[in-house]
């Protein structure tokens, strides 16, 4: 079976679990191998994460959903989701922790009309979508802050709002998880406002014209290897604990939503 060179999973790989990942995708590489798959044996980490989920010899890589309805929706195929076990996961879909200094006095998310956000990017479903989402019924004529801060990354987003540059953050739930595990000194100064509503989450993908057998051969053993019991080791400091297989039809939630806000007057975080 034709396969490909070119794998990454960038959206959660900070450095603290890098070895981690390394060493999951070894066993992925190594099954996938097994299956025909010309399966490179070390991820790639690029500048661009552009660049390579649209490479012509994408064989796996994980996207954000809003990319993946956007600007990647004719050049990849949705393979499987990974299941995560953190506060905020419920099996394929995820939310993201709307979080504020712990010392605030607001309550809910109308308190914190005209105040800083901070988002990690334009095109972030977690950070930026799911912050629209929640402040889409409450903005009046195209705003509800008085600044946005676009920080670079969610884990730069947490420490802005616990540094006081910025007042409220979405925040992906494994990223959140992340913060809460690694960055204390930040994540302590912060508490949870709210959830943001759930979709599905961040999805494994494949360049688009792959043919229907090798579609289905990849699920395979991507929902496998992300589910066996001889794997859990390995999934454990990623919090994973399984996936399940998605297709494109799965994210038209994310479509349908962003479309309503934009209808609504609220096209951006502003």
């Amino acid at each position: 079976m034709a396969g490909s060179s070119v794998a990454a999973l960038p959206m959660y790989d900070w450095p603290e679990v890098r070895a981690e990942t390394d060493a999951l995708w070894s066993d992925l590489s190594t099954a996938l191998r097994a299956s025909g798959f010309d399966a490179p044996p070390a991820l790639t980490r690029p500048d661009d994460p552009w660049a390579l989920w649209r490479d012509p010899n994408l064989l796996v890589a994980q996207t954000c959903g809003y990319p993946l309805v956007t600007r990647l929706k004719d050049s990849v195929t949705v393979l499987a989701t990974p299941h995560y076990d953190v506060a905020g996961c419920d099996g394929p879909y995820y939310s993201s922790a709307v979080v504020v200094r712990s010392d605030e006095w607001g309550s809910a998310p109308a308190d914190f009309l005209g105040r800083i956000a901070a988002i990690n990017a334009q095109d972030s479903l977690s950070g930026m979508a799911a912050l629209r989402r929640l402040f889409a019924p409450v903005a009046r004529n195209g705003r509800a802050f008085g600044t946005v801060l676009t920080t670079g990354s969610h884990r730069e987003s947490v420490r802005a709002v616990a540094e006081a540059r910025a007042d409220i953050a979405a925040i992906d739930a494994v990223a959140w998880h992340l913060a809460q595990t690694f960055d204390l000194a930040w994540s302590d100064r912060l508490r949870v406002l709210a959830w943001t509503p759930q979709w599905p989450g961040l999805p494994l993908i494949t360049r688009a014209g792959r043919s229907e057998p090798e579609i289905a051969a990849l699920r395979t053993v991507l929902i496998d290897r992300l589910s066996s019991q001889d794997t859990e080791v390995l999934r454990r400091p990623l919090a994973i604990v399984g996936a399940g297989a998605m297709t494109f039809d799965d994210y038209a939630p994310i479509v349908r939503d962003c479309a309503n806000d934009e209808t609504a007057g609220y096209p951006a975080v502003a």
